[in-house]
This record gives structure tokens, sequence and C-alpha cells, in this order.
């Protein structure tokens, strides 16, 4: 069910409406995919008819973008079409691929495999991509940051032997459902807040870093999309001199302002509501420490700021001691998330209040982010073996030799932990228990 829920508020771009994107489409109509952009500029044709099933006999000289959304709206009437007829090009592929989650690249020719790959790339958008040589085809997905893309895979479009090959209807009927399933998979399993759908599941904090070229570095290699920025720290109207801001790319990640430094709801509501008028989307990562040596976060104060912020229309994450009473209140008076401490801030002692955590994510129906206290890749892990949504990590990156190379590695922390989690982790014994059979393999054979 809630893997239904995240496929219903995706929004996937189809580039292609040909062989390749035929059943593309339609396998991710079938699957549930909520809005499907269908990219295309050409016609049906007669001749394309034996692999293009998402059109028919009477569609021959229709924009196939038209007869495409016919087919898909009598598959699954729920699907939200978008109808683009324009050709892709490097002067417009960013802007049509911006808007969506991921990309499903249907082309038939590697030019355009090349631009949509390269504006993914820069978009750090996810896309899978096929194409059909002969009787043969190739898949691939692709996820900026994390895989290889597909100029590293293919630096070089291969050239068909002898001219123009024919192509069979069949094969890119089958390398078609190749990217449909891939993109499901990837987006059954999308972090969720509020509505909005991040690949990433690794948030990165920018306080302490020694040069912004270091905090840029390290944004780059972690992959991670949401980024938290101290507003007691920057000045957002005036990012010069000294200021982080120039290392932070604001179309590449969702800034969220945290406020640390307040002591009181009224402090963090007026420093959340200096970042709204600044410009920045009403999201804010709720931090009220009034104790300054554990700096431990105050649940009284929490609660009643997150009340009035989420008056206001703010979306609201709330930073709080591992407590699952106030989590669950949290989670009750509308927050978007609950962060539980893994132990004090800057600490680097890793998952001190395991058990609580535990307790929160089995009650919770937001995702649950670990933040503070993850000092190693290892800690990261152990937090998304025990189900958390996401982690987010800032003094570790700071404080290692090699800022970026540490990023990377929590963000293959992250990636494995979770896959851990997804794949079911085997049971603790008290006991031993042989992997390897005890009895019958010296036994003499008749």
């Amino acid at each position: 069910e809630q893997g239904q829920t995240r496929l219903a508020s995706s929004r996937v771009l189809v580039a292609g409406l040909g062989g390749l994107g035929s059943p593309a489409a339609l396998y991710l109509a079938a699957a549930g995919v909520g809005t499907l952009g269908l990219l295309d500029s050409d016609v049906v044709e007669e001749s394309n008819l034996q692999r293009q099933l998402l059109h028919a006999t009477r569609d021959i000289g229709r924009p196939k973008i038209e007869s495409a959304a016919e087919s898909i709206g009598a598959l699954n009437p729920n699907v939200r079409v978008e109808l683009i007829r324009e050709r892709i090009s490097a002067e417009n592929a960013r802007d049509l691929i911006q808007g969506y989650d991921a990309v499903v690249e249907a082309s038939d020719n590697f030019p355009t495999k090349f631009i949509v790959n390269d504006a993914c790339v820069k978009l750090r958008k996810p896309f899978a991509t096929a194409g059909i040589l002969c009787l043969s085809g190739q898949a691939q997905f692709v996820a900026p940051g994390q895989t290889a893309c597909l100029r590293c895979a293919v630096p070089e479009p291969p050239q068909p032997p002898g001219g123009v090959p024919g192509v069979l209807g069949a094969a890119p009927g089958v390398m078609g459902v190749a990217p449909a399933a891939r993109g499901v998979s990837w987006m059954d399993d999308g972090l969720v807040i509020a509505g909005r759908r991040f690949r990433s599941r690794l948030m990165v904090g920018t306080g302490k870093f020694s040069s912004g070229e270091a905090l840029r570095a390290a944004l780059e290699a972690s992959g991670a999309e949401i980024v938290t920025v101290a507003l007691r720290r920057v000045d957002l109207g005036k990012p010069g001199a000294g200021s982080i801001m120039p290392a932070i790319d604001r179309g590449k990640y969702l800034l969220l302002p945290n406020t640390s430094g307040a002591r009181t709801a009224e402090e963090a509501v007026r420093l959340a509501r200096l970042a709204r008028a600044a410009g920045l989307e009403p999201w804010v990562k709720l931090e009220l420490t009034p104790e300054p040596r554990y700096l431990l976060p105050d649940p009284i104060e929490t609660l009643r700021a997150a009340e009035m912020l989420i008056k206001e229309g703010f979306v609201v994450l709330p930073y709080i001691q591992a407590d699952p009473i106030l989590a669950k209140r949290l989670e009750e008076s509308g927050t978007a998330t609950v962060m539980p401490l893994g132990s004090p801030i800057g600490s680097n002692r890793g998952l001190k209040t395991r058990d609580l955590i535990k307790i929160i994510i089995e009650q919770a129906h937001v995702p649950v982010v670990v933040d503070a206290g993850l000092g190693a890749p290892s800690h990261a892990a152990e937090a998304m073996e025990l189900g958390a949504d996401a982690v987010l990590i800032n003094t570790a990156l700071a404080d290692a030799a090699d800022p970026a190379g540490m990023a990377r590695a929590f963000a293959l922390a992250t990636e494995s932990g979770r896959l851990a989690y997804l794949s079911g982790l085997g049971p603790l014994r008290n006991h031993a228990q042989a992997s390897s059979p005890l009895t019958g393999f010296l036994e003499s054979q008749p």
C-alpha cells in the first residue's frame, strides 16, 4: 500500500513513444505511476506498427503523443498524462526534464540519448535507457552520483554492421520493459517527505567545513538532495565573501533552513519566518537547544514551535531527543518527519539511542530521520538497517581529512543499510547454527 502511494505521487517522463517507449509507458501506467509525461514530435506510421504497441492502424498520421494518451487512458484512467510534442535538444532538455522525478529515455538514436544523459546528470535525475541493434539490445539505469552514466558505459556510438539493419518487433518490446521495471523499483523505494520525492536518503549539514570548496565537493560526492543551513550563521540576502551560500547550488538542492541557536518557540518561529521572507521554500528543520553544553533539544518548546509553524503553513522537520511519546505527539500535530538524535550533536559517538529509535520507527507513519552523533559510515548503515528512512550527517564530514571521500562513504553506507533492511536481516541466535550440513558429506557412495 505504501509503495503504491509512492508511485501515485511520482512523475515520470517517457522520451520517445516508439518501439522502446511503447511498452515502457504501458507498464508504467499499469503500475500506477501518478503522472506520465509523453514526449515525442513524430506521427504514427504504418511501417512501425509491428513494434510500436501504443498505436493502432486507426492512428496512422496522428501525433504519437495523442494516440499514446488514449491507450494509456484506456488502460488506467487514473494516470495524469502531460503531452509534449517537441524534439528534445541540448537547448531544451533541462527545461523539459527538471519537473519530473525520473526519465525513461526511449529514443532511437545516440545523439538524443547523450543529450538526455547530460541533462539528467546535470540535474541529478535518475533515468533508464535502452537501445536496439539488429536483434540484440542493451538497457542501463543511471543514478547520477551513484552509478556510471551512459557516456561512461558507451563513450562512442556503436556502428551497425553493413548499413542500417532491420529490427525484429519483439526486440524493442523486450528491451522497453526493462527501463519501466527499473523505474518502478526505484520509485517504489523513494523517500517521500510532505508529498515531495527524493532519491537520496542522506541529508547533509553545512556547518564547520574548512572552506566553501570543501563543502561543495562533499555535497557533490554525497549525492544528497536536502542540505541544511543554520539561519543564525548565514545572511541569505547577502551571499558574499565568507558565506557558504555560493557553494550551494540552489537549483540542485532543497535548502532546509534550521533554527539552531533558538532557545524558545518564539525565537524558532521568528527565524523560520525570516527564511521564508528571504525567498526560501517554507520548509524548516526545527531545532531548539537551550542547554549549551550537550545541546539537547527542548521537547516542550519543540512541540509548541511545531504547532505554531504548522498553522502558518510550514513543512516542519523537528530535531528531537529519542522519545517515542514526543515523536508520536509531533506526528499527530502534523510534522512532516521526526528526527531523533543518535547521540549528542557533534559527538560522533554513534547510535547510542538505538532501542528508543527502533520504537519510534515501529510507531511512526511519517519518515524517521536519524540526526546528530553519527560519526562513521557504519553508524549510518546501522540506522538504516533498523528501518530509518534517512540520516543527516554534518560533523563527521567536516571533521574528516577528506570530506568528499567521507561523504561518498556515507552515501554508500546509507544505501547499503537501506538495502539490508529491505532484504531482511537474519535473526539473532543464542547458540551456534552450522551453515553447512554436518552429516552425509563423508558417507561413501554406492
